[in-house]
């Protein structure tokens, strides 16, 4: 079997009529192509699936930024009002009880 280089790869593609040589028709002898070997083999690196991940987390905390931003302000005094009134709730509690 004869070894393909990568220009030989891209000239095969222009010549098949290929719109890209990122995403050629499959070759049932050698394969998908060199191009789409390197970019599958650079997805399944830890690190890119690492960064991936660090990406969809701040998605995430994004969007429930979003959602929870409403309340931000409501439960600011809520958390004040509690912690000041909550001698006067002991004190009221101790005589009612």
């Amino acid at each position: 079997m004869e070894k393909v280089t990568a220009a030989g790869e891209l000239a095969a593609f222009h010549d098949a009529g290929c719109c890209s040589p990122l995403f050629p028709r499959s070759d049932p002898i050698r394969g998908p192509g060199i191009l789409v070997t390197a970019v599958v083999q650079r997805i399944n690196t830890h690190a890119f699936q690492q960064a991936v991940s660090w990406v969809l987390v701040a998605l995430v905390l994004y969007f429930v930024y979003s959602v929870v931003k409403a309340f931000l302000v409501p439960l600011t005094w809520a958390a004040v009002l509690t912690i000041f009134f909550f001698p006067v709730h002991r004190w009221v509690a101790r005589k009612v009880l």
